[in-house]
């Protein structure tokens, strides 16, 4: 791949209002926010020997084999979860480490606890690894 000639950029693409780098274009109709997207050409040039390259092997490859398979979904508030991933916070974790113990739960009720938790102020995270502990709260 030779980025002078393999990457190619697109402005004024559509992108999403929850990029805060975003710019709203005015004009007729509602704002559509604007922004710079890119693409890369990494594939195998045309006619070359394919035994010059190496096959590789995708990370987590088993665990998205499974993931057409039904999972049953844990009926559960996002209050009452709240409570069971500060529970889990006691020691420090990622937040992929909260999505895998709480695989039987919607992702979406997952992200609405972890707000109820942030808009309480109730999150902290290490500096040195990333991962997310529970404030300590002063008596």
């Amino acid at each position: 791949m030779q980025p002078a000639r393999d990457i190619i950029v697109v402005e004024g693409a559509r992108g999403s209002h929850l990029d805060p780098s975003v710019q709203l274009q005015v004009g007729k109709g509602a704002l559509a926010p604007l922004t710079a997207k890119w693409g890369v050409d990494a594939t195998i040039p045309e006619g070359s020997d394919l035994s010059e390259y190496e096959a590789i092997a995708y990370p987590f490859a088993d665990v998205a084999a499974g993931m057409d398979k039904p999972r049953p979904d844990r009926n559960i508030g996002p209050d009452a979860l709240a409570a069971e991933i500060a529970a889990q916070l006691g020691a420090p974790r990622h937040f992929a480490e909260i999505l895998k113990f709480f695989d039987d739960v919607p992702h979406r009720t997952i992200v609405q606890a972890w707000a109820i938790l942030r808009e309480a102020d109730r999150l902290d995270r290490e500096v040195k690894t990333g991962k997310y502990v529970l404030k300590k709260t002063s008596p």
